[in-house]
């Protein structure tokens, strides 16, 4: 990583060489990804965040009832 700081010095290429140098800085971060069940249950697992996740924009972005909605009151 620090070769790829020089490298980006010398090229002039400062957004890199500052995102290089904030990495070297913070270092690693693991990240999580959590969220919360119908009933307000924290969810951690990987699997059930993402089931969670696509049954919550199924519901969201499935509009169909409101498009039949709109066509019956013109």
């Amino acid at each position: 990583m620090l070769e790829g700081k020089k490298e980006a010095n010398k090229r002039n290429e400062a957004r890199k060489f500052y995102t290089i140098a904030r990495r070297m800085k913070v270092g690693f971060q693991t990240r999580t990804s959590i969220c919360t069940e119908r009933d307000n249950n924290l969810i951690g697992n990987i699997r059930l965040t993402m089931e969670r996740r696509k049954q919550y924009f199924y519901g969201t972005l499935n509009i169909k009832d409101d498009v039949q909605i709109r066509e019956e009151e013109t």
